[in-house]
């Protein structure tokens, strides 16, 4: 059976999705005044499986991250070239770099999403979106 001090648990919480300390605690047992906090085994597991975060996906293969870009470009193309505003394209890149799908090592170190393969480049072009909804099309700028 696993144990571990609260204190060590409540650190980890920190970086844990919301009500994930509530949860252990709910399924734990606490000894020495509260301090150390063991589970059973079935507990552990089922915490480990509900809180264990999703493996990044792959890149995309080269034919679809060619496919992808064109129609990227044709997109930007098609709105006449609009660049998103600078505070915007700010925004969108600091919740790519907090995706898990972000690989900062990719493409030599200049980062890439492992969900559409872009580098950055979208960021700034007013007719793109994230694939996966984090940030949307401006439609005016």
């Amino acid at each position: 059976m696993p144990s571990w001090p609260l204190t060590t648990l409540r650190e980890w919480a920190k970086s844990r999705p919301p009500g994930y300390l509530e949860d252990l605690l709910a399924r734990a047992h606490l000894a020495d005044e509260g301090e150390t906090v063991t589970l059973n085994d079935a507990a552990y597991a089922e915490l480990s499986a509900r809180y264990r975060p999703a493996p990044p996906s792959r890149p995309p293969s080269l034919p679809r991250l060619a496919a992808t870009a064109a129609r990227a470009i044709g997109r930007f193309a098609a709105s006449g070239f609009q660049k998103a505003p600078e505070e915007i394209r700010l925004a969108r890149q600091a919740l790519c770099h907090t995706c898990p799908d972000w690989d900062a090592e990719g493409y030599a170190g200049l980062g890439r999403c492992r969900k559409c393969g872009c580098s950055g480049i979208k960021l700034s072009w007013a007719s793109e979106q994230c694939p996966l909804g984090k940030w949307g099309r401006v439609d005016s700028v």
